[in-house]
């Protein structure tokens, strides 16, 4: 789809800024022994990671082709880390249109794997291209051509987070692509990288002739072009040549057509931008394209000011010296009326430079801090939005705009209409890392007030500002739009949600957008409450309106608007929606709208009354395993779950936009388990704290840990990856949740959460236990009485009774199973290596627990007794009172007696036997009121 608005903008997508590059025209580094630039950039350092236990680097004399080369050798587990210098581009603020090339020998692999490049200098995640042990070269469970161990080759990658794609070159050829990427995201480039670096030992020894980087994603000709590998190194880049040839001046061009921008060039490269110029007004960029298209359609709304004073100005990205005007003016003719409110800016003190005058605080205590204070300098200007010094607690602020005040009139809002806007945003740690969440949402309302729908962006998850772009199709009725920005604190004593240079349009687009949106993710249910039901589905674009279709008997009886879509990139939107107001345990159907776009019909049950049985099925780490998950999708469906938990690992890296599509939701997708079945996971250390990862995601709390009661018990999700160092407020709120009356009155405490305390097997040795989980969480179990304990991260089953709790490692998802043992720890009575899916069913009293492998075999099984005593006081036959107590086999409790329910006095104790029979005895009552209970004992 390709479509540009009035006044100012673009094409492709709606984008608001175009970003050029800064610094150099490429790099390069030739190891003509040292790891110096070869292109006046900054010099390579070299670092390790295991196996490594030091940087291996060395320089030889070699022969490549028919001619000798001085390279490096470096050893399996170093890495060199790169300081590219070249600016960010493709609208972001990192490097998003890039081509690596690399002259490279790996004469072995001992892990089976070779990375290429780590865009994450911290090397806390996985690698962003690979050779794999078939020895083909991509990424994700893509993987393409031929790589020999021992020779010499030309690799390739071109990475356009614009249009999403990676695409592999093996010597000149094209072997894979990878789909999904999105700007600013896992593929594209920071200030710095790493080559050769992988965090799990995904890597291998090498040798290196050259490397190059060049800030724009060269065509497919321009990569056939380079060859294969030769002793001279990798090709430099020549300046290109540009001549503009069309419309060069004179021609008389008519609004609502599309006129074709052309020029010429030699040795073509990077991105070019298309500029409309004028004596008249400001120029307008049209959009950017590759200089090797040599072509450009500029398509012309009707409501173009006409004039003759018109130019066309060609301006390459990456070559800034390289530009080129029209010869002469050009006339533009035939203008049709166009509100000149259109594509001007609407918002009051978007950068905060008047502090927060024009926009109201909803919630917490926000400020607008200046530049060179502890918190960093503005995106633009002296001032930004800030959540709250020293004021723990979630934020927002608002600001009311009235489009009929603003200078709009009822027909300007009738017709297709788009509402356009974009904010920078940024928290206080790296990308990766758990941190605050800050995001901007634009709500649509009619004259009173009333909800239409909104649309927001993506949280902010890096301290480097990140632009997030809005945009949606205005719904008929709106009059008002409220601009909100939100902080949800989440560690640390400040709120760090910080934003700047909030700015809304609205715009006619052009050509109007027809075409109907896609449903490209079928609706996955979100909820676990007995009067609601929240959903999200995805489409790949925002021009229609989304609506939930629902009732008892069918879908006709209830139309839900109050959408909310969020925008990840220009062609994936994650539409929202919360049913309220059910009944407990009734069954309803229900289908989503996207304009004319209907899914099927699905129904879901909402959750159970306390004293209906329940069945939940488990997994954990079906990451890079979507044959196996869609395996044990269509096993645990023939046991009727009313409810999915997942123990972390859905994805393989989760800034991978791809692999949310691929790894989670198409294998739930199977037999319409999630959109029949509701689903709620922990987060694990592959899922990330990445922006998509809470894109897809709409859990309670602040949807890292959080608590719900389901049936007659209660079930705690945590995350292991934000530790007491990071986020001492995770315990805290375990302490105070296990500790409730409500809590200890369940008969059952469930917890999930992704790293276990102890681990049995793990590949590559070395992990055996989360020592925090075990210093700070699992007395917390012991203590407080939790019931099971279910986890992954281990690709194995475990399981065994530790302190009278339960523990069960569940990671036999998908992702490649752990053989190594790594230890054999007292407590664990049952073990497997092989891939598995759980049933937990929950009847009274008793909890039982199935797990079974992928041939929906059982293999394990065992049985709970709520530790909730149940006591009961009635008379015999002879008149006297008679006392039993049911409880878990072994668990103590404290007898306490009251004549109103006031003060309870204590009279004795008993133990559950180890057959767990209840304990029966004659009471004898000190007072006329009988009331008894039983307390539990740690």
């Amino acid at each position: 789809m390709s479509f540009s608005f009035c006044r100012r903008v673009v094409v492709a997508g709606c984008c608001l800024g175009l970003s050029g590059l800064t610094g150099a025209e490429f790099v390069q580094w030739d190891f003509a022994g040292n790891l110096l630039s070869a292109s006046g950039g900054t010099a390579l350092v070299a670092g390790f990671s295991a196996p490594a236990t030091a940087a291996q680097v060395a320089f030889q004399t070699v022969a490549i082709g028919n001619g000798s080369a001085t390279i490096a050798s470096f050893g399996r587990g170093t890495h060199l880390r790169a300081i590219h210098g070249l600016g960010g581009n493709g609208g972001g603020s990192r490097l998003n249109q890039f081509t690596l090339v690399l002259d490279l020998n790996t004469p072995s692999r001992p892990s089976g794997w070779a990375a290429l490049y780590q865009s994450n200098p911290a090397n806390t995640d996985d690698g962003e291209w690979f050779i794999n042990p078939t020895r083909g070269v991509g990424i994700g469970g893509n993987y393409g051509g031929t790589v020999a161990d021992g020779s010499w080759v030309r690799l390739a990658v071109v990475v356009d987070c614009v249009a999403g794609t990676l695409t592999s070159f093996v010597n000149g050829q094209s072997v894979q692509q990878t789909t999904g990427l999105t700007v600013d995201g896992r593929w594209s480039l920071g200030p710095e990288f790493l080559l050769f670096a992988d965090e799990n030992q995904e890597n291998a020894p090498g040798l290196v002739n050259a490397v190059q980087l060049r800030p724009w994603a060269m065509a497919t000709a321009e990569i056939a072009a380079l060859g294969g590998p030769a002793a001279v190194g990798i090709p430099r880049p020549v300046t290109p040549t540009l001549t503009l040839t069309r419309p060069n001046g004179g021609e008389r061009i008519a609004v609502s057509t599309v006129e074709p921008v052309t020029w010429a060039a030699t040795d073509p490269g990077g991105m070019l931008r298309v500029t409309l110029t004028s004596a008249a007004a400001a120029p307008v960029t049209l959009g950017e394209v590759p200089m090797a298209q040599r072509s450009f359609n500029w398509a012309i709304p009707p409501w173009q000011p006409p004039g003759d004073t018109f130019r066309i100005e060609l301006a390459s990205l990456a070559y800034p010296a390289v530009t080129d005007t029209s010869d002469a003016n050009f006339t533009i003719t035939g203008s049709g009326p166009l509100n000149p409110k259109f594509g001007q800016p609407l918002q009051q003190n978007g950068g905060f430079e008047n502090q927060l005058v024009d926009w109201s605080v909803v919630l917490g205590r926000p400020v607008a801090l200046v530049t060179g204070g502890t918190k960093g300098a503005a995106h633009g200007g002296n001032r930004f939005l800030h959540g709250g010094l020293n004021r723990p607690g979630d934020a927002m602020v608002r600001q009311e705009i009235d489009l009929l005040a603003a200078g709009f009139v009822p027909e300007d809002l009738a017709g297709p209409v788009v509402v356009e806007a974009e904010a920078w945003l940024r928290n206080r740690y790296g990308a990766g890392t758990f941190d605050d969440q800050v995001f901007c949402r634009i709500v649509f309302a009619d004259a009173d007030g009333g909800d239409l729908g909104s649309v927001r962006c993506l949280v902010a998850a890096d301290s480097v500002w990140l632009r997030r772009p809005l945009v949606a199709q205005l719904p008929p009725g709106t009059r008002k739009l409220r601009l909100e920005i939100v902080g949800r604190h989440r560690r640390d004593a400040d709120n760090d949600s910080m934003a700047d240079d909030f700015t809304v349009r609205l715009q006619r687009p052009w050509p109007p957008v027809t075409t109907e949106p896609a449903i490209t993710k079928l609706p996955m249910l979100q909820d676990v409450r007995p009067d609601a039901m929240t959903l999200l589905w995805e489409t790949d674009h925002n021009f229609a309106r989304h609506v939930v279709e629902w009732g008892r008997s069918n879908v006709a009886e209830q139309v839900f608007t109050r959408v909310e879509t969020l925008q990840i990139d220009a062609s994936h939107f994650v539409h929202r929606a919360t049913l309220t107001g059910l009944e407990r345990e009734t069954a309803y159907a229900y289908r989503v709208r996207s304009g004319a776009t209907v899914s099927p019909t699905f129904s879901f049950r909402s959750a159970p009354r306390r004293d209906t049985p329940f069945v939940t099925a488990w997994w954990g780490d079906n990451h890079n395993g979507t044959a196996t998950l869609r395996q044990h999708v269509a096993n645990l469906l023939r046991h009727s779950p009313d409810l999915i938990c997942v123990a972390g690992d859905m994805v393989n890296s989760g800034n991978a936009l791809g692999e949310w599509h691929d790894y989670w939701f198409k294998p739930l997708e199977h037999l319409n388990a999630a959109q029949t079945t509701p689903v709620v996971f922990a987060r694990g250390n592959h899922d990330g704290e990445h922006a998509l990862a809470y894109a897809y995601s709409a859990l309670p709390g602040n949807e890292s840990w959080f608590a719900f009661d389901y049936g007659n018990s209660r079930f705690i999700f945590l995350d292991s990856e934000a530790d007491g160092s990071v986020s001492p407020e995770q315990r805290t709120w375990l302490a105070a949740e296990l500790a409730r009356p409500e809590t200890q009155q369940a008969a059952f405490r469930v917890v999930c959460f992704h790293k276990p305390p102890w681990s049995q097997f793990w590949n590559g040795g070395g992990h055996t236990q989360e020592a925090f989980v075990v210093n700070e969480w699992v007395p917390l179990f012991r203590t407080l009485g939790v019931d099971l304990v279910i986890c992954g991260h281990e690709h194995a089953y475990h399981r065994g009774l530790r302190d009278g709790v339960t523990y069960v490692v569940s990671g036999g998802g998908g992702g490649t199973i752990d053989t190594e043992r790594v230890a054999h720890w007292p407590h664990v009575q049952v073990e497997f290596t092989r891939y598995h899916f759980d049933v937990m069913t929950v009847n009274g009293r008793r909890l039982g627990w199935e797990t079974y492998d992928s041939a929906n075999q059982l293999i394990d099984e065992f049985s709970l007794v709520s530790r909730v005593p149940e006591v009961g006081l009635e008379p015999d036959s002879k008149g006297d009172w008679q006392l039993s107590v049911a409880g878990r086999a072994g668990s103590r409790y404290r007898l306490e007696e009251s004549s109103a329910l006031g003060d309870w006095t204590a009279v004795g104790e008993v133990t559950i036997p180890a057959d767990g029979s209840p304990v029966n005895r004659a009471w004898a009552s000190s007072g006329a009121v009988r009331l008894v209970r039983a307390v539990a004992l740690p």
